[in-house]
């Protein structure tokens, strides 16, 4: 009969204990990653105000800044996990024709930007976000809205960290009417408030 070493026994428990831990401590990220994205995917935009004077209430992200042009009477917004919150601001043509039943008179306008707010809550506030602003106009192009975008505003735990602008090679698109409804029908066409 062979006797085992009681030390060569100890070597293996304590081998495998090692190995165990390793596995533990290199899986503990790539699960706090999983957790994290399962989170972030349950983030909900509550509210988007969009307005020459500021609104009421508390709000979670909120932008002071040259984001309104003068001819937006209404926007549409989209949310994208995990921090991109994208708001297309629409003149009188364009809303007329994402919503025709609705009247808006029309008005002199240049396009300009003008001060304004833009403000966001969200079921709970997302760690990283970037605010992406778009202002529409009709296209010559039927089935398509003109989008210029005006820049991007960042926060890092809801603190503002700066102002990006936008890319002068990449900054505008033609939006195929089916798309922009899409958007509409998600999250509601909303009257610029210009109080």
């Amino acid at each position: 009969m062979t006797m085992t070493n009681p030390l060569k026994n100890k070597v293996v428990v304590l081998l495998l204990v090692l190995f165990v831990v390793i596995m533990v401590l290199s899986t503990t990220p790539w699960i706090n990653k999983i957790s994290e994205s399962i989170k972030s995917e349950g983030l909900n935009v509550t509210a988007v105000y969009l307005g020459t004077t500021a609104p009421n209430g508390t709000w979670q992200f909120k932008v002071e800044d040259r984001i309104l042009t003068d001819c937006a009477v209404a926007y549409v917004y989209n949310y994208t996990p995990p921090g991109k919150l994208i708001v297309y601001e629409m003149d009188s043509k364009a809303f007329r024709v994402i919503n025709p039943s609705e009247e808006m008179p029309s008005f002199e306008c240049s396009g300009e930007l003008t001060y304004g707010y833009l403000t966001a809550n969200f079921t709970e506030p997302p760690n990283t976000l970037t605010i992406d602003v778009w202002v529409g106009t009709t296209s010559t192009n039927d089935g398509y809205i003109y989008f210029r975008q005006i820049g991007d505003w960042m926060f890092i735990n809801g603190s503002y960290v700066g102002y990006k602008a936008p890319s002068l090679s990449n900054n505008y698109m033609l939006m195929p009417l089916e798309e922009l409804e899409k958007i509409t029908n998600s999250t509601g066409i909303h009257l610029v408030n210009r109080r």
